[in-house]
Order: C-alpha cells, then structure tokens, then sequence
C-alpha cells in the first residue's frame, strides 16, 4: 500500500474535465456490480441501480457535498440523501406582515349641501347651502347652522379601490456563490479498513 493510494470509494475534487485511470466522474453513471465487486460492497446501492447486477456512483453535478448526520441546530442528513433546490417559491406564509399602496378611483363628485334654500352670505356659524337667486348680485350661498340639522342632500359613495399586486412570481434563486470543479470517486485501490 503507498501513501497516494486512494481508498475505494474516496472523493476527491478536481480542477480538469476527466477523471484518471481508476477513477469516475460522480456524475449517477450506472456501473456493473461483477466489474466493481469493492466500490458496490462499499456503496450499495444508495445512490441508485438495482443492486442486482447495476449500481450507481452519486452524482455531484450541480450539488455540493456536506455532511452527514445531525449536526447541532440541523436537521438529519442521511448518507446518500440528496436534498435543497436552486430554486424556492416564496408563498404568502412566508411573507413578513406588510402593507401595499391602494388608490381610489371616484365615481364622480358632488357637493354636500343642506338641502334647503341658501339664506345667509356669511359663512360664520353656517354650513354650505343650496345657493337661490338670479343676474349678477350676491347669491346667499350659507344656510344658519340650526336650518342645516333639518337635512343635508345625500351623498352616494361611488367608486373603485384598487390594491395591485406586486412582484413577478418568478421563483428565488437560493443557490450560494460556487465555483464547478469536477467531483470524482476512486474505483481502484485501498479497501478502507474499519477501525
């Protein structure tokens, strides 16, 4: 055994487009257990095949490795669980509390006015009333406060609020800063002892 013989089974990252002698791409391939009696009594099936006469080497593409098991604060990660997505929809759930501009389209305005005649011209004490008169002089244009408690004209509410909805609902890019290396695994060499 020397020094830079890799263990079956042993990952290693590379910065070239092809994997050496004795060594695969983790790229899902399928290989033959009868050809690969070591690496499949290492690995089984858990990345895949039929675990009859196929196997499958894990496939890295677009995936970073990490650990396996539960760390302090994490969830479980089992061997050979592949899991995370480049991509997350955020739903309304996941939303922070907020609040979205609205604008008002009116239907129309009309004046509020006591609904009797106008008698005063002073505003002092009197609220807008129904102006009278005729030609050019000063139309009254105020009733006295205690007429206007006999009624005002009503005033219908008409219109349009509109809340518009914002945002593309285009999913978010959740994938870290990364830099694609070429993952490979050792079909040759040491089978690793247990202890």
């Amino acid at each position: 055994m020397s020094a830079s013989d890799p263990f079956i089974g042993e990952i290693s990252l590379v910065a070239f487009s092809y994997a050496p002698v004795g060594w695969a791409l983790c790229d899902g391939r399928l290989l033959s257990v009868s050809q690969n009696a070591a690496l499949f009594a290492l690995i089984g099936a858990a990345y895949g095949g039929d675990g009859h006469t196929t196997f499958a080497l894990p496939d890295l593409r677009g995936r970073a490795a990490i650990g396996a098991g539960t760390g302090p604060g994490f969830r479980p990660v089992e061997l050979a669980q592949y899991l995370g997505d480049e991509n997350a929809t955020v739903l309304q759930n996941n939303l922070p509390a907020h609040t979205h501009a609205a604008s008002f389209t009116s239907g129309g305005v009309r004046p509020v006015a006591y609904s009797g005649g106008a008698s005063v011209t002073d505003p002092t004490g009197a609220v807008p009333a129904n102006p009278v008169g005729e030609g050019g002089a000063a139309l009254p244009a105020f009733a006295p406060a205690a007429e206007a408690n006999a009624g005002l004209a009503p005033l219908p509410v008409q219109g349009q609020v509109t809340v518009s909805p914002t945002g593309a609902g285009q999913p978010l890019n959740i994938r870290n800063p990364a830099l694609g290396l070429n993952y490979i695994i050792a079909l040759v060499g040491v089978y690793p002892p247990r202890s």
